[in-house]
């Protein structure tokens, strides 16, 4: 059987699938590639998502990742990758859903801006890591007792969640955060030393620290100042270089503490600080505990007209998101740099389209008569725009209705639908 990937270089979902066939004797090809080549017509038309990677098969071509480890993983059912029972096959899926779901996009977040993909952001980087914990905590837990994740063998669940790890391992989680997960730890070292493994890795070496992005260099830079005028400056004391030293410090500690808690204009505060006859967090347990249409009528009657506001959101640049894992780490990174938002904001954010170009929009309950502040402040604000919605009518009501429950939104399915709470 002849398989084929086409992705660029290091790519660990690729890596799921190259060792989905170590353990089943299967080859697969991996040629040279570069990215313009997802546009070539010839690529499009096997790949109209024009998105990597992407596999061909004597059955045809296929794209999406789990897809295709799934695909691979199947050739050979005695090896069991795919499970032993019905049921083991729908705890392989529900493995690989959650890792796709909950350990793929803070991993990218704190990955990305090592690599060069992402602007470094603290806030950022901070939301990633609690919610990868968040998972690490669940995994830990589950791996006390189990030695793989379903099953007493290795499966594509294995495979998947691992390699949705693999950069983690490598640059941000130091010797203490193995420790802390060390049922974690042992698993993924158990998996990489495996010979199906290590033939497509290699030997993994683990963080000895977190890999830090430069984030203060630009900083230092745009204090600099040109050779020239520094050479014409006069020797200074050492003290007053001291002195400057100092102050440059005070001065930058003052910026990040001003940047952590922006202060938000008397007016809103006291909006903020207003009792209401609605309370948000038992607005945010209603429509958890409980399904939508069964409680919407009980929503709107205490509806606190006077100090609550809706608000919908679009992606301002739709037409670039050509890439479903991206979009939805976007998604993702969106609602993680809300994390100050928590207390003056609830709402929903969907991904729509089965295919390129996804589209991102929301809609969200604010304690303000505008978008907060701490929305405004938040790294992703000005990538979208926000428009109130009238909730005094029917439509309105509507309008907010579908974006908590509708199957499409704007005539196109929904793909994928996360809250903010």
């Amino acid at each position: 059987m002849s398989l084929t990937i086409y992705s660029y270089p290091f790519n660990p979902r690729v890596f799921k699938s190259l060792i989905a066939a170590q353990y089943n004797g299967i080859k697969i090809d991996v040629p040279p590639f570069d990215m313009p080549q997802a546009e070539t017509p010839e690529f499009l038309a096997k790949f109209p998502l024009g998105k990597v990677p992407a596999m061909d098969t004597p059955q045809g071509p296929l794209y999406e990742h789990l897809a295709m480890l799934k695909y691979v993983a199947g050739l050979r059912p005695d090896t069991g990758l795919l499970g032993q029972s019905y049921y083991h096959s729908a705890l392989i899926d529900q493995w690989l859903y959650w890792g796709q779901n909950e350990v793929d996009a803070p991993v990218g977040l704190l990955v990305y801006p090592i690599l060069g993909y992402l602007q470094y952001n603290k806030k950022t980087h901070d939301a990633a890591f609690e919610a990868i914990e968040g998972s690490l905590c669940v995994l830990n837990q589950h791996l006390k007792s189990h030695t793989f994740l379903v099953g007493e063998r290795i499966s594509a669940a294995d495979i998947s969640i691992s390699m949705s790890l693999l950069m983690a391992f490598k640059l941000i989680f130091a010797p203490a955060i193995r420790e802390k997960y060390a049922n974690v730890t042992r698993w993924f070292t158990t998996l990489v030393n495996q010979p199906q493994f290590a033939a497509v890795l290699g030997e993994v070496q683990l963080a000895a620290e977190e890999a830090k992005p430069d984030a203060g260099k630009p900083k230092e830079e745009k204090k600099q100042k040109p050779k020239e005028e520094k050479a014409a400056e006069p020797a200074k004391p050492k003290e007053d270089k001291k002195k400057k030293k100092k102050d440059d410090d005070e001065d930058d500690m003052e910026e990040e503490v001003k940047e952590a808690k922006p202060r938000l204009p008397k007016e809103e505060e006291q909006w903020i600080a207003s009792p209401s006859t609605m309370d948000l967090d038992s607005v945010k347990r209603l429509f958890s505990n409980n399904k939508f249409d069964a409680v919407v009528n009980d929503f709107w009657t205490g509806f606190d007209h006077n100090l609550f506001t809706v608000w919908e959101c679009q992606y301002k640049y739709n037409e670039d998101n050509r890439i479903g894992w991206q979009t939805a780490n976007l998604m993702g990174g969106f609602l993680q740099r809300l994390e100050e938002a928590r207390k003056v904001a609830y709402g929903a954010v969907v991904m729509t389209s089965m295919e390129a170009p996804f589209c991102l929009s929301g809609c969200f309950i604010f304690k303000y008569k505008e978008v907060p502040t701490f929305v405004k402040d938040s790294a992703d604000y000005d990538s979208f725009s926000f428009s109130q919605i009238d909730v005094t009518t029917d439509a309105g009501k509507a309008r907010m209705a579908t974006f908590w429950k509708g199957e499409e939104i704007d005539g196109k399915p929904v793909n994928e639908r996360r809250f903010f709470k």
